[in-house]
């Protein structure tokens, strides 16, 4: 029998054990994640339960049904853990929700059971970004000398004890000015950013059109060390650069950073804490948390600011992160901004931060002193003074927090788990661990069988899931290239409406991340035509006037070229390798594979002009949501009597079976008086392997058996252009019509059957791998209804054992030939005609390879077979100039304006601005066909794994008509770590041929 004990943290933070009644009704819920409401993260909960006004209990709760009495606070909840049988089972939070009376006399106290994950809204509740002063750290003084460093090297800081590098870094974003690049054009007074050596006219990006982004992963480290919780590293780690890569810019308003606002410095090191520190507590290095009863208690602050300088400077106090307070027009020592008549400042609950605006340079002593008077004339007045500083400078300071955009920390963190559907909860440790809901439902292997303890008098019930469709996007989509893609397209910028093909009734439900969606630029150059490697960013709206949007998440990458400025001075500079904008992880598509996209739907990359399908949606939903849009998906509901062995050990991972089927925990409410559990239970669906494409299947034969149960059908539209970009085609997983599959019913007349017929085969050979095609021109039919059930290779070393026979089973049973099929699963379409490859990799040059390929149009004892199969065909490894090797460099100079006329030595590779020896640089990947691990003298390379080794632009994206040298810096292997390397070597090449002519080491 289930016994369950309750005990509450009391004041002392001692858990207390409350007693409770024998015959109470005390019932649990949990939840991971409903599929009725899948953009919400749950905890558990337990129905609200009373318990006895006992003398214990009366003493823990301190007779609340008596207000006169000073006692327990019911406004908030209190740390709580559920026993059962004495052993521990769930933690969590108990909120007091009331007392019944009874005569006049205390009967019971009503009580909620909260699982720990609710403690985040319970800490956090409505402060704002602007209130994680931890994050100040990261401010800087606002120079050319910073922020040109900053474009192309971040600043490094620290949030508590954790490093972060590449902290804040100033992004080619501009909030107003229309970013172009033109080689024919070096006017002064221009935003074209194209540069050349000899051009020093004035023109380019002007630095106070920028402004600074935050890492992403740093808020978080602010929120874990201003609330003292702590975040698990399986999803929010520096080894997960899918979200260590996120950025946040810091765009709180409209037009310039510094337009119409003096430079903020934070008031922090709080010490020389005195007074009743006892009765008054909250103190913080940077900020003063205000906790205390309002309702018997009031208290006030006085802040005097000491100066250093006489001159002119406003006080600053901020309550979670909004001003409260501004005194202005100061000098000299003030308290609450005078001199004498000190005003008095009531305060309530809420962190409060202190900081001193001033354009000169000076150091400022605050202390703060807090007042607490009670309403009672029985209980005196509480004070208590700390200390803290600010050191001010002539150079304008970015405040970091004073710039994070106006947005609730809760509303941040429920847009970061929505994007990548990630879910929590707290373990033993009371570490949060969050994950993705697919690597939370992978964590666990554990499978129950609940069927015999089911209840044999209630009845399984079925419920279809109510969505028809469900809509994926962003808040923000406003800004002028986004909003001009919707009007092109009809469809907003990255966003995707998933629905089932059939038409039925049901909900369409909307999950929005809070944040806005740009959409970047790809600079063409003006006179050639030609793109640039440069790609931007333009925060105004559809009249073109700069607008404050949502709050702006993005990666970033520095491009391989160099930029024209003009800096807060009025000067021109050059900027080599400027961090530009990107909505995927790699500006590049890396050995050819799609970087992650912070894009829902496929669209188009705005830098490669290749439609990126690595989306949010393919990543992190696809596997959920389209379960439920299958038509044999289930919400079923069971009860059952769950022994103790199973309830002390089930998490919301574990699968469940309920007779030969397999199911997934939606929620399971158990009630501990009679030990029953009502379990919400979606059936698990078995899983299938899709062909990848209509017209090929590459199968790597480390498998022995691959089966392919339906095709794949695309419905395009029209080809669009959005301000100079292609939209890519709406992709339809299934579309609203298709060729019947359906079935032809069994008659007594004989069914005719045809084969299908190849019509072609050959091979193709690398170093270490062999592919081999096969083409299938026409499907074969059954009883006039084309298909296939079934097509493969038949490989082996030996041609002899290939030609023994032509009877497939013959061969496939054969030990000596290894067979890479693909199977049309039952009840499945046919499987597709067209292309078909296969690839044996892992071979030792020279190799030699037979193969054969055939079609099967029936495999069913239903009707007659009718297979076909080639000839043989062969093939061997063969190790040319083809091989490649990625190698990661820095760009060190190349094409008509930076690169060399002449082969360039070490010491004019730096002259022009390239001196990396020795540093650790932001890198990319290019490709040689050499032997080593490096490029040598002789080798050739190429930019892109796409290009050839032929030279010319068919290997590198530079112009060699003026300059045919160029040059790269390149890293040690053994150094990179998140796309940075330390430099020990420059590489120097000419661009007409791809041909490596120097190798310069560092040292």
């Amino acid at each position: 029998m289930l016994q369950i004990q309750l005990y509450i943290e009391n004041d002392q933070g001692v858990l207390e054990e409350v007693e409770l009644y024998k015959d109470e009704s005390i019932t649990l819920t949990q939840s991971i994640q409903d599929i009725r409401d899948i953009e919400k993260v749950f905890t558990d909960y337990s129905k609200t339960f009373n318990v006895p006004a006992s003398k214990t209990n009366n003493k823990f709760f301190k007779h609340f049904y008596n207000y006169f009495i000073e006692g327990f606070d019911a406004r908030t909840k209190r740390k709580a853990q559920l026993f059962l049988n004495y052993k521990p089972f769930k933690k969590g939070k108990i909120k007091l929700e009331g007392v019944q009376l009874k005569n006049n006399e205390p009967h019971t106290y009503k009580l909620t059971f909260f699982g720990n994950t609710v403690t985040l809204k319970d800490l956090i509740g409505e402060d704002k970004l602007g209130n994680l002063t931890h994050l100040d750290s990261f401010s800087f003084k606002y120079n050319d000398t910073n922020i040109e460093s900053y474009m192309t090297d971040g600043l490094d800081g620290s949030v508590g004890s954790e490093e972060i590098l590449d902290g804040v870094i100033i992004p080619l974003i501009t909030h107003t000015s229309r970013l172009i690049y033109d080689s024919s054009d070096t006017t002064a007074g221009t935003n074209n950013l194209y540069y050349n050596i000899s051009d020093t006219n004035v023109h380019g990006v002007n630095f106070n059109q920028l402004k600074p982004a935050l890492r992403v992963y740093a808020i978080i480290k602010a929120i874990e060390k201003k609330y003292e919780i702590e975040f698990s590293e399986d999803f929010f780690s520096k080894t997960n650069p899918t979200f260590y890569n996120l950025y946040m810019w810091l765009h709180a308003k409209e037009g310039s950073l510094l337009d119409d606002q003096d430079a903020q410095y934070t008031v922090k090191g709080f010490t020389n804490i005195r007074g009743d520190i006892g009765s008054i507590t909250g103190m913080h290095d940077s900020y003063f948390d205000n906790t205390f009863d309002e309702s018997k208690n009031k208290r006030t602050i006085r802040v005097k600011v000491t100066p250093s300088s006489n001159d002119e400077y406003t006080l600053v106090i901020k309550q979670n992160g909004e001003e409260f307070k501004k005194f202005s027009g100061l000098t000299g020592t003030t308290t609450n901004g005078a001199t004498t008549d000190i005003p008095e400042v009531e305060i309530t609950n809420g962190d409060y931060t202190f900081f001193i605006e001033v354009e000169n340079a000076a150091t400022y002593t605050v202390d703060i002193t807090i007042i607490n008077n009670p309403d009672s004339f029985f209980r005196s007045e509480k004070e208590i003074t700390f200390t803290g500083t600010t050191e001010t400078f002539i150079d304008q300071n970015i405040n970091i927090s004073s710039n994070l955009p106006k947005m609730k920390t809760l509303d941040f963190l429920s847009g970061i788990f929505k994007m990548f559907n990630l879910t929590s909860y707290v373990d033993d440790d009371d570490t949060i661990v969050v994950k993705t809901l697919d690597s939370y439902y992978q964590s666990s292997t554990n499978t129950w069988d609940i069927t015999k303890y089911l209840d044999k008098e209630e009845t399984v019930v079925d419920s279809v899931i109510p969505y028809r469709q469900v809509n994926l996007g962003y808040k923000g989509g406003e800004t002028f290239l986004a909003k001009n893609h919707e009007n092109l397209a009809n469809k907003k910028w990255g966003t995707l409406e998933y629905a089932a093909t059939e038409k039925f009734e049901g909900e369409a439900y909307n999950i929005e991340l809070p944040f806005e969606h740009m959409k970047f630029e790809r600079l063409y150059d003006v006179d050639t035509g030609n793109e640039t490697p440069i790609q931007w960013g333009w925060s105004v709206d559809s009249k073109q006037e700069s607008t404050i949007g949502e709050p702006l998440l993005f990666y970033t990458q520095p491009m391989i070229g160099t930029i024209a400025a003009v800096n807060l001075a009025g000067n021109r500079v050059n900027i080599g390798a400027p961090f530009v904008p990107s909505n995927s992880l790699q500006l590049t598509n890396l050995f050819g594979s799609q970087s992650q996209s912070l894009n829902f739907h496929t669209e188009f990359d705005e830098y490669t002009g290749v439609p990126n399908e690595t989306t949010l949606f393919q990543t992190y939903y696809k596997d959920y949501i389209k379960e439920l849009f299958d038509v044999r998906k289930r919400l079923s509901f069971v009860s059952a009597y769950l022994p103790m062995s199973i309830v002390e050990r089930l998490t919301l991972a574990d699968k469940i079976i309920v007779f030969d089927k397999l199911y997934r925990i939606n929620k399971i409410t158990t009630n501990f008086e009679t030990n029953k559990s009502e379990l919400e239970l979606s059936n698990i669906l078995e899983e299938k392997v899709y062909e990848t494409s209509v017209f090929s299947v590459e199968v790597d034969i480390s498998s022995d058996l691959i089966t392919a149960d339906m095709t794949t059908y695309f419905a395009d539209m029209g080809v669009l252009t959005a301000d100079g970009f292609l939209l890519p085609p709406e992709t339809t997983e299934v579309p609203n019509t298709v060729d019947s599959n359906t079935v032809t019913p069994t008659t007594t007349e004989p069914c005719v059957v045809t084969a299908a017929t190849i019509t072609g085969t050959n091979g193709v050979p690398d170093c270490d791998n062999l592919k081999f095609y096969g083409t299938i021109g026409v499907a074969g039919k059954i009883c006039d209804q084309s298909n296939i059930d079934e097509y493969g290779f038949l490989l082996s070393t030996t041609e002899s054992y290939l030609t023994a026979s032509d009877n497939i089973d013959t061969l496939k049973a054969d030990s000596n030939i290894q067979v890479v099929q693909v199977v049309k699963q039952t009840g499945a379409p046919s499987l597709s005609s067209g292309e078909k490859v296969t690839t044996k990799t892992g071979l030792t040059d020279p190799t030699t390879y037979y193969a054969r390929f055939y079609v099967r149009t029936n495999t069913s004892d239903l009707h007659a077979f009718a297979d076909v199969i080639s000839d043989v065909f062969t093939e061997t490894t063969t190790c040319t100039d083809s091989a490649e090797i990625a190698t990661s460099v820095k760009f060190a100079g190349a094409g008509t304006t930076s690169g060399y006329l002449t082969q360039p030595s070490l010491s004019e590779i730096i002259i022009n601005g390239y001196d990396f020896c020795g540093l650790t640089e932001d890198v990319q990947i290019i490709y040689h066909n050499g032997d080593g691990d490096y490029p040598v003298v002789g080798d050739k390379i190429k930019y892109l794994q796409s290009n050839d080794y032929t030279g010319g632009i068919n290997s590198l994206p530079y112009s060699y008509t003026t300059n045919d040298f160029g040059a790269f810096a390149v890293a040690d292997n053994n150094t990179l770590v998140n796309g940075q390397g330390d430099i020990f070597q420059y590489i120097v090449f000419k661009i007409s041929t791809a041909e490596v002519v120097d190798v310069i080491n560092c040292t």
